[in-house]
């Protein structure tokens, strides 16, 4: 089995869709959590790691890197005040980081757990959430972008994952040991090595609404490669192996 990833640039918006199913909706309304694998090439822009949101209604939630920093940026949309958190260390570039984003928004006052390879990062609070989420229902889930045709990613992704359950210390440190296996209730999981209607991938750059990412959740939620994504081969950390 060749190990792969999606490769993806800023200039064109390129980004996987993966829809608007009722699995994916409002993931941390009652405690979900929001993982990947990311390889960022530079922070001269923005960059989008996952989200579900749109600006009209302002709703939902994202993750992004912020140019020239790299910092982490986490938003979750709300009735009266949206909450958003940056991590006080950037991500790093140049190399595979596993990002988990593990947030609780039934309360108030609540803060999100932002891990980077395993490791719990410290949180500098832009503002203090107040009130219900404003529910992401009908949008779609995007990573590599924050939504549709906004903050693309210049680098890399794999075996993103979305869960309505709070992940644990130890879940995510295994995840981020490079475990690629099942650790329950995936509500989404693209783990970038199935592509449909493609058998030796590396390179090839995915048609939109063809070369699907499978949803290895069972959920149906396929992933849409939209803009130019490429297939690539991975050197990301994998338990047992190394590069």
């Amino acid at each position: 089995v060749q190990l792969m990833a999606v490769e993806f640039d800023d200039v064109t918006n390129n980004y996987v869709t993966c829809g608007a199913a009722a699995s994916l909706d409002d993931i941390f309304a009652s405690g979900g959590s929001a993982v990947g694998w990311f390889y960022v090439d530079d922070y001269a822009q923005y960059h989008g790691l996952f989200g579900k949101n749109n600006t009209t209604p302002n709703n939902g939630w994202e993750a992004f890197t912020n140019q020239t920093s790299g910092t982490i940026t986490f938003t979750q949309r709300k009735a009266t005040v949206d909450g958003g958190w940056d991590t006080t260390s950037a991500l790093g570039s140049g190399a595979w980081k596993h990002v988990a984003i593990v947030y609780d928004a039934s309360n108030d006052a609540n803060d999100p757990t932002i891990y980077v390879n395993g490791v719990s990062q410290s949180l500098t609070e832009i503002a203090a959430p107040s009130g219900a989420i404003d529910s992401d229902g009908p949008d779609p889930l995007v990573f590599a972008a924050i939504r549709t045709n906004a903050f693309s990613l210049d680098g890399k992704a794999e075996d993103v994952r979305m869960y309505k359950r709070l992940l644990s210390q130890e879940e995510v440190s295994l995840l981020a040991a490079g475990y690629r296996g099942p650790l329950g209730n995936e509500q989404g999981w693209w783990s970038g090595d199935n592509f449909r209607g493609i058998t030796h991938p590396d390179g090839t750059t995915l048609t939109a609404a063809t070369n699907y990412l499978r949803d290895e959740s069972g959920n149906g939620n396929t992933g849409d490669p939209i803009g130019g994504v490429i297939a690539r081969a991975s050197d990301a950390p994998r338990m047992g192996m190394t590069f």
